[in-house]
């Protein structure tokens, strides 16, 4: 059963980063845009439906339905009003502005989220529950 659960492990993250090459793949190749933020955005996403499913209880599935369109406006804003302003003939404005826009969001997400488990347990947050209302890591249960 052990190796089962590693294969599919494998393939679903072989698929995502798949997902992730593709996107870079095709923001360069059709508007010639290297996108240093490009990781940290598909993060922020991901740090989106974490705190929609864990402040509301809803399933991951459900918030991601919610996540969707907040993260395609968020998209369109950034290209509309701050990327299409450096793109041209030259690659570093465009390879700037995604660099700083790479620190902002990693920065952003560092002050608003504990970046350890030991920073749940000084009392900075709550730990994470699970749906019958236990804390799901074995340090909460001391």
């Amino acid at each position: 059963m052990f190796s089962l659960d590693t294969i599919v492990q494998g393939l679903l993250l072989g698929g995502l980063y798949a997902l992730f090459a593709a996107g870079l793949s095709l923001v360069f190749g059709i508007m010639r845009l290297v996108n240093l933020a490009h990781g940290d955005l598909i993060v922020l996403g991901a740090y989106l439906i974490l705190g929609l499913g864990t402040a509301t209880g809803m399933s991951p599935f459900a918030a991601a339905l919610i996540a969707m369109p907040l993260m395609f406006a968020l998209g369109w804003l950034l290209q509309t009003r701050l990327l299409n302003r450096v793109l041209g003939e030259d690659i570093l404005p465009p390879l700037l502005v995604t660099f700083g826009l790479s620190v902002v969001i990693q920065n952003g997400l560092l002050a608003a989220s504990p970046p350890t488990a030991a920073s749940w347990r000084r009392g900075r947050s709550r730990p994470p529950r699970s749906r019958s209302g236990r804390c799901r890591w074995a340090s909460c249960r001391r």
